[in-house]
């Protein structure tokens, strides 16, 4: 008995071995180099995903929702409670902002972010054309970015200046980007590595209007 155990003994750490060698010799997908599911398209989720915050009005609901589910997320929302004017006073801060640029955000001032790969995503949504903030308080704001840190599996935050400035992602995963993107009812994500901006067929611009897209 005692040397059956040995020979099991001996079998199982040959085995636990031979799975962890395999598992080194594995590529390795580095979020930093590599975007996954690059096959994927808008209409390859549509049918699976749906408007979850129709409208930043909506927010509010959704985030004590969220937070219910993710109590953990609570402590993070204080981080963030400076997005809020940051971006409502981009302009005026930042005069020599280049529309259609995305931003690194310091104490020193702003550059241009040096983005290698990924999708460029938020989940601000407009009030109306000339109010693209008043959707929104301050602590909401802060617990929307908490929150899409957590779904979009990133730790950075950037200011996205395109015909008004918002807070801006960059996810690796497209897939996990397009479906962000349905249920934040966002007109589009943009491809770093392509320069496309991908068009979101399932978005409502009465919820989301944007200044200068019909």
């Amino acid at each position: 008995m005692k040397r059956l155990l040995s020979i099991l003994t001996v079998l199982t750490i040959l085995v636990l071995a031979s799975a962890a060698a395999f598992a080194q010799a594995l590529p390795v997908e580095s979020p930093e180099t590599e975007e996954l599911h690059s096959g994927m398209t808008f209409a390859s989720v549509a049918d699976e995903e749906s408007i979850q915050i129709a409208g930043p009005t909506m927010s509010k609901a959704f985030i004590e929702d969220y937070l219910r589910e993710h109590p953990e997320i609570f402590w993070e929302v204080n981080n963030y409670l400076y997005v809020y004017d940051l971006v409502r006073f981009f302009e005026q801060a930042y005069p020599e902002a280049e529309n259609y640029s995305t931003y690194d955000i310091s104490l020193s001032g702003i550059k241009k972010a040096d983005l290698k790969g990924g999708y460029c995503v938020t989940f601000h949504q407009n009030l109306a054309e000339d109010t693209p903030f008043d959707g929104y308080t301050e602590l909401e704001y802060a617990a929307m970015v908490a929150i899409a840190m957590r779904e979009l599996n990133t730790d950075r935050v950037y200011v996205g200046y395109y015909g008004n400035p918002e807070i801006s992602f960059v996810c690796m995963d497209k897939e996990t980007a397009l479906r962000f993107a349905v249920r934040n009812n966002q007109n589009s994500i943009y491809c770093v590595t392509t320069d496309e901006t991908l068009m979101n067929p399932k978005w409502n611009r009465s919820l989301n209007p944007i200044r200068g897209i019909k």
